[in-house]
C-alpha cells in the first residue's frame, strides 16, 4: 500500500512540475494584427484599447474608411497580391459575400460563435456578425407634433395610410448601405416588391438625405414617424424623452456587420485571435458600450433583440448580389431621384 501511496505521489509531483514547466515555456502573445473596418472610428479606436488591455503584448493596428473606400483598397491590395488586412469588418453582408465567392477569406471556426445564432453567421464559417442592424420604427410621441404610441405603425404596410402622408420619412438608399440592404430585401420579396414602394411614394413617404436627417426630422416635429434602424437609434432614445423606436411586428429584416479572416494573412494567428474577441462577451460588451448591437444571445443590447429572427423575413442574398443594382434603379425611378 505504501509502495502504491509513493508512486502516486511521485506520479502527481511529475504532472505538476510539467504544468509548472508548460507555463513557463508557454510563448507570451506578441506582435501585431491589422484590421480593415467600416464601423465608426470611435468604436474602431474603443476595440483597439480594449483588446490590447486584453492581450497587451499584441499591437491592434486598423485601416478606417467607408464601404467604398475599404473595399476599393482591399481589391488594389489582392490585386498586387499583397494583402495587408488580417482581419475584415464591415457593415454590408454583400461586400463579405463578395469576398468570399474570389477566395479572399479564410474560414475559421472560432468557438465564439457558438453564441451566434446560425442566421448571423456564414454557413461554411468564412464571416460572422460582429454586429447587427435591424430596420424598425421610430416615431415622435409628443402631444404637441407627434402621434399617439398607440397609433403608431406596427408593420410595414401599416405606413400606407392618408394619416401618416407628408409626416413619414425614409433615408436614401443611395447614401445608407442598411436602408440599401432594406430597400432591395423588400423589392425581392414578393409580397412587397416595387408595388409596395409605388403605394409609399403615393401615401406621401419624404425621402430624406440620410439616417441622421430622418431622425432630426422626427424629434423635430418635420415627421412623426419614419422607416429607421436600431444602431443610429439608440443615442436619440436617450437624448429625446419623445422619441420612441420599436422593430415591426412581422417580417424583420437585419443586416450583420461581419467579421472575417482575410486568407493569406500576414499575422493569421493574431487574426484568429481578435475575431475570438471580436465575438466573445467581453468584445461584443464593448461595441454594445459605443452603440453597436450584439448577435450574441448572452449579450443585454439597448432593444430587446431575441424575437427579431422568429419574425424576420427570408432574404436571398445571392439574389441581392445579382439584382441589387437593379432594385435600387426601380426605387429610383419611383422616386424620381
Amino acid at each position: 500500500m505504501k509502495k502504491f501511496l509513493s508512486i502516486v505521489l511521485v506520479f502527481i509531483l511529475t504532472i505538476s512540475m510539467f504544468s509548472s514547466c508548460k507555463k513557463k515555456n508557454a510563448e507570451p502573445l506578441s506582435g501585431s494584427v491589422m484590421l480593415y473596418t467600416t464601423i465608426d472610428e470611435e468604436v474602431a479606436m474603443a476595440i483597439k484599447s480594449s483588446f490590447e488591455k486584453e492581450y497587451p503584448g499584441v499591437v491592434l493596428d486598423y485601416y478606417y474608411g467607408d464601404l467604398d473606400r475599404v473595399n476599393r483598397k482591399i481589391d488594389a491590395e489582392f490585386e498586387s497580391g499583397q494583402p495587408n488586412a488580417d482581419v475584415v469588418f464591415l457593415s454590408n453582408v454583400l461586400s463579405l459575400e463578395d469576398m468570399k465567392s474570389k477566395s479572399r477569406l479564410e474560414a475559421y471556426n472560432s468557438n465564439e460563435a457558438k453564441k451566434i445564432p446560425s442566421e448571423y453567421k456564414d454557413k461554411d464559417n468564412f464571416y460572422f456578425a460582429g454586429a447587427v442592424t435591424t430596420m424598425g420604427i421610430g416615431f415622435n410621441k409628443s402631444k404637441d407634433f407627434g402621434i399617439e404610441e398607440k397609433s403608431a405603425p406596427k408593420t410595414w404596410n401599416d405606413f400606407l395610410s392618408k394619416d401618416f402622408s407628408g409626416k413619414m420619412a425614409l433615408a436614401n438608399p443611395n447614401s445608407d448601405n442598411y436602408v440599401k440592404y432594406w430597400v432591395m430585401a423588400m423589392m425581392q420579396n414578393q409580397n412587397y416588391s416595387d408595388t409596395y414602394f409605388r403605394r409609399l411614394r403615393d401615401y406621401g413617404v419624404v425621402i430624406r438625405s440620410s439616417e441622421r436627417d430622418v431622425l432630426d426630422s422626427i424629434v423635430g416635429g418635420l415627421s412623426s414617424v419614419g422607416i429607421c434602424y436600431d444602431e443610429t437609434t439608440s443615442k436619440f432614445t436617450k437624448e429625446f424623452e419623445d422619441f420612441k423606436f420599436q422593430y415591426a411586428n412581422s417580417d424583420s429584416i437585419t443586416m450583420i456587420t461581419g467579421v472575417g479572416l482575410v486568407k493569406d494573412a500576414v499575422n493569421p494567428v493574431n487574426g484568429k485571435l481578435l475575431i475570438d474577441y471580436l465575438l466573445s462577451k467581453k468584445g461584443q460588451e464593448v461595441l454594445v458600450a459605443n452603440g453597436l448591437v450584439s448577435a450574441r444571445t448572452d449579450v443585454k443590447n439597448v432593444f430587446n433583440t431575441k424575437q427579431i429572427i422568429s419574425k424576420s423575413l427570408k432574404v436571398d442574398l445571392e439574389d441581392i448580389r445579382q439584382k441589387g443594382n437593379e432594385y435600387i434603379t426601380i426605387f429610383n425611378d419611383i422616386f424620381g431621384d
